[in-house]
């Protein structure tokens, strides 16, 4: 076994502890009264500690085996790496201990709207071709939400002395953190050139774009025998996913196990 394959079993074993520990940390959570804000950070780690199932299963036939070289799809690594992190950016976004009343209930209204803004998207476009009564009633109350969300951004904004400019992009709908994912990653304690690097070069990935692929030949992709580069890639990913997963497994410690462990408390 080559060095590099050393350190990619070496960091996918570091991965693996870290989904290991978050999971027990989730289960613990199960059955236990939590405030809304509480909820909705367990279900995003959740989704981030899913990411990280669907990677192991994805390489762990090579992991255990890699005399008989099965296929190491990077592709899909690279691609649930990059979820797997802004699943736990937006865990740590929701569950920021420093935050009070006004400043939680603006980021979740902005939530809710980019919510409703998205709903009214896809199904505007379903409705064309699948008329159902729960579209359609969707449709037919999205102005009333919308309005009723906007007013509760709009009040809290002037709470928090967030100038009018600013308030109206708020209000766009196509906004999904304050001072955008960059912001919150930034508030959530990582490294902002790393996380410029990771999300721009992952990106590549998710969208198929050019960089994912135009360099197969030079880097000798395989899917027989994973090349110098494609076991690298991976090594990179599995060290990202951990890193991120371990600082947020730290904050959900502290927010989770009971109401008394937010300190904003259940908002109506």
């Amino acid at each position: 076994m080559s060095d590099i394959q050393k350190e990619m079993r070496k960091s996918h074993k570091i991965l693996c502890k870290e989904v290991e520990r978050s999971l027990f940390l989730i289960y613990k959570t199960q059955n236990i009264f939590h405030t809304g804000r509480q909820l909705r950070s367990i279900n995003s780690f959740s989704k981030a500690i899913s990411h990280g199932i669907a990677i192991n299963s994805i390489c762990i036939e090579h992991i255990n085996t890699p005399q008989e070289a099965p296929l190491l799809d990077h592709f899909s690594i690279g691609a649930l790496t990059r979820v797997l992190i802004e699943s736990c950016i937006m865990t740590l976004y929701i569950s920021d201990l420093k935050i009070n009343v006004a400043q939680w209930d603006l980021r979740r209204q902005i939530l809710f709207l980019h919510d409703a803004t998205n709903r009214k998207r896809f199904l505007t476009a379903l409705l064309k071709t699948n008329k159902s009564e729960e579209t359609v009633d969707f449709i037919e109350n999205y102005q009333e939400i919308k309005f009723k969300i906007i007013q509760t951004i709009k009040k809290r904004s002037k709470e928090l002395n967030i100038n009018e400019d600013k308030c109206n992009e708020l209000t766009k709908g196509n906004i999904v953190y304050i001072d955008g994912i960059r912001g919150a990653a930034r508030e959530a304690g990582i490294d902002i050139n790393y996380f410029e690097f990771m999300q721009s070069y992952l990106s590549n990935h998710i969208h198929s774009h050019p960089v994912s692929t135009m360099r197969m030949g030079e880097h000798n992709f395989s899917f027989e025998k994973a090349s110098d580069f494609q076991i690298n890639f991976c090594t990179l990913c599995f060290e990202a996913c951990s890193s991120i997963i371990k600082d947020t497994r730290k904050r959900m410690k502290k927010f989770t196990g009971g109401i008394e462990y937010d300190p904003v408390g259940i908002l109506e």
